[in-house]
């Protein structure tokens, strides 16, 4: 069950102290953090039916390989994303076509569709455990992200982009044997999960006809219910949009690119996103003035 807040912005209060924290946290999503200090991450360019893993044990001065996963029931893997458990358990998840090319058959070539894998390992990143499939046709997508929280309890969402936009979203409490049935939340893009000090876990996403409006859904039951707050459309363009807690005030830090409206669209340069944020002290219920980060 999913619900929807649409929330007024009343009131500000600049000059945070906490706010070089929230960036330094957005900055360094990619990166996870295991209980003996390592650091792992993804490789930034890979191709192929392996994911190299690298890891770093002096805070990410310098970076090893620590193990590849190897993608065999698809030919091809993209959108990676890395997750690490209060007992150094990585899990690890990622997009790509149902089957591989190499066994395709007439049939598989009607039936593949873009799904969403698992998979952990035990042992720094060594050796996985063989991947799984979590969803179907009718729940295809990429770009997953992947949480866990202090009980061990795994989730994971993922999005559809060219028909209904929908995010899907999964979770498994037994270390990834068993997931429950895939259900959609709502439409959105750009998705990432956070949490905090209280166990909180949250889902940020960019939503709206116009991708104008930043969302946070957040659940306190392992995804039964979700409550969902926003502050409302905004006169700019958001992207990879993020959600920290602290000391009992929410930030929702994203990108923006605020239109000229006497300009056209940039033709083949992107244009220029900027780092701003909203606060909120009731959980989402009112908002402060969007702020540019200086």
């Amino acid at each position: 069950m999913i619900s929807f807040f649409l929330c007024g912005c009343d009131w500000f209060r600049g000059g945070d102290k906490p706010l070089t924290k929230v960036i330094k946290e957005y900055k360094q999503q990619r990166v996870v953090k295991d209980t003996r200090g390592n650091l792992y991450k993804i490789a930034e360019r890979y191709g192929g039916k392996s994911i190299p893993v690298l890891y770093s044990s002096d805070d990410g001065k310098t970076w090893k390989s620590a193990g590849s996963a190897e993608t065999y029931l698809t030919y091809s893997a993209w959108g990676s994303v890395l997750t690490v458990d209060n007992e150094d358990t990585l899990y690890l998840s990622w997009s790509g076509n149902s089957a591989a090319v190499e066994t395709l058959t007439q049939e598989d070539l009607l039936s593949q569709f873009k799904a969403v894998f698992f998979s952990k390992s035990t042992d720094g990143g060594k050796n996985w455990q063989e991947q799984i499939i979590l969803n179907s046709k009718e729940t295809a997508g990429t770009h997953p992200v992947i949480f866990v929280d202090s009980k061990k309890v795994i989730y994971i969402c993922w999005y559809e982009k060219l028909f209904k936009g929908m995010i899907y979203f999964t979770f498994s409490s037994d270390g990834g044997r068993n997931w429950k049935e895939v259900e959609s939340l709502r439409s959105g893009e750009d998705i990432c999960f956070s949490k905090d000090s209280k166990g909180m876990v949250y889902l940020t996403y960019a939503g709206g006809e116009k991708k104008n409006m930043p969302f946070i859904s957040f659940t306190e039951d392992r995804g039964k219910n979700w409550h969902t707050v926003t502050p409302g459309e905004l006169k700019v363009l958001v992207k990879e949009p993020y959600t920290a807690s602290i000391d009992d005030t929410m930030y929702l830090i994203f990108q923006a690119w605020i239109p000229n409206i006497f300009e056209a669209m940039p033709q083949g340069d992107a244009p220029t996103y900027e780092l701003h944020y909203f606060t909120s002290k009731d959980r989402g219920e009112t908002w402060s003035k969007m702020q540019k980060v200086k």
